[in-house]
């Protein structure tokens, strides 16, 4: 079992890195990083405040971790790959858990690079922010693999995934205008 896993995870590493898609999915939430540094530098505003922070990580993840477990999960579905695997003697278990694996690996560098991008020092001594991100990350993830495994195209897993990265990324920002969504 843990060879199978291992092999696992390995491939879906691979598959995150290989296919230039996903990959750009995930370096896109360093890029933004570093875009929204830039920008609140030029207007003089501190990125030491957490509302940057607060929207960021989410708006990251889930363009960093959520459409790209959606996209893998959609795309190895339509082109019967899953069963094929499935054939081989992976069991169901094994193949989820091995792509929450890697999308954990990738969350973690999300939850760590942010803050040091935005030079923010003040989360990475609060204990609070790492529990409430790596509990959003998990939910992110879990949240993602359910779309992923409705969706039977690619087409029907950007259908289902847009929603999803849309609540994920701006229930926060607008939670900060609205008492209500808070």
């Amino acid at each position: 079992m843990t060879k199978r896993l291992s092999a696992l995870i390995w491939l879906r590493f691979k598959l995150f890195t290989v296919n230039k898609a996903i990959l750009f999915e995930i370096i896109s939430p360093f890029i933004f990083a570093y875009f929204y540094k830039y920008l609140y530098s030029l207007q003089n505003i501190s990125t030491q405040n957490s509302e940057l922070l607060g929207f960021l990580i989410p708006f990251s993840l889930s363009i960093g971790i959520s459409i790209p477990i959606i996209t893998i999960l959609s795309e190895e579905r339509e082109k019967n790959s899953l069963s094929a695997l499935m054939l081989s003697g992976v069991r169901y278990f094994e193949y989820l858990f091995s792509l929450f694996i890697v999308s954990s690996i990738f969350s973690t560098a999300i939850i760590i690079a942010i803050p040091l991008i935005l030079s923010t020092k003040s989360a990475f001594i609060n204990f609070n922010y790492f529990l409430s991100v790596i509990f959003m990350a998990i939910a992110i993830c879990l949240i993602s693999l359910i779309a992923g495994l409705l969706a039977k195209t690619q087409i029907m897993g950007q259908m289902i995934g847009l929603p999803i990265m849309f609540m994920i990324s701006f229930l926060p920002m607008l939670a900060t205008i609205n008492n209500f969504l808070k």
